[in-house]
């Protein structure tokens, strides 16, 4: 057993996801695109909503708002898009 978690190493990691990039985008459209670029899955979004954060898990209509939102992904390792 010990062997087969040994090939797990995935985590979930919190990264901002910005307003420039992501406003107008689908979810979904964000999901595949950033699993196909990076090797990365979106699983969830926070958003401030009236001064509270407030997170969705696969929220599949949703569309990004002209705000700061952060995404919680599945990966390797901490994604560095800069």
């Amino acid at each position: 057993m010990e062997e087969y978690l040994d090939g797990l190493q995935n985590e979930v990691y919190r990264i901002p996801l910005e307003p420039h990039i992501f406003h107008g985008i689908g979810f979904m459209t964000a999901a595949l695109q950033m699993y196909q670029d990076f090797n990365i899955i979106l699983i969830a979004v926070e958003v401030d909503i009236n001064g509270v954060a407030k997170v969705f898990v696969n929220p599949a209509d949703y569309v990004f708002q002209d705000k700061l939102h952060y995404g919680y992904v599945i990966a390797s390792e901490l994604p560095d898009f800069h």
